[in-house]
């Protein structure tokens, strides 16, 4: 019985952790409606000469999920609807390796309470 209370008690700590996503978007703020926005063309003609970048066959089956083999693997989605490419809780290498995806298509990419970790050079 102690252990089915311990374990009860311990549900909402494993059911309450939720990812942070980063955005790599050329918006002001991720989150804006309007603004510029990552084309599919742009992402797919870099997508297909990075060697590091491949499409995530564990994905929904999609063409839209893909994985990065730059210093671990890595998991990041491209949504149509925001024109954009993001990710759940990186390790620094995969922020490190957004960072230069984001540098190659002049975007930038954010944090989900707007926070730059890159922004393009002018």
């Amino acid at each position: 019985m102690r252990t089915f209370a311990l374990l009860l008690a311990l549900l909402p700590l494993a059911v309450a952790h939720a990812g942070y996503d980063l955005h790599l978007t050329r918006r002001t703020h991720w989150a804006d409606e309007a603004g510029p926005r990552l084309e599919r063309s742009e992402w797919d003609a870099l997508a297909s000469v990075d060697p590091e970048i491949r499409r995530d066959p564990r994905g929904d089956g999609s063409s839209y999920h893909y994985r990065t083999q730059h210093c671990s693997e890595h998991a990041f989605w491209w949504s149509e609807h925001d024109g954009e490419l993001a990710t759940t809780d990186p390790e620094q290498c995969g922020v490190a390796k957004l960072c230069r995806i984001a540098e190659a298509l002049d975007a930038s990419l954010q944090g989900d309470d707007g926070e730059f970790y890159c922004t393009p050079t002018p």
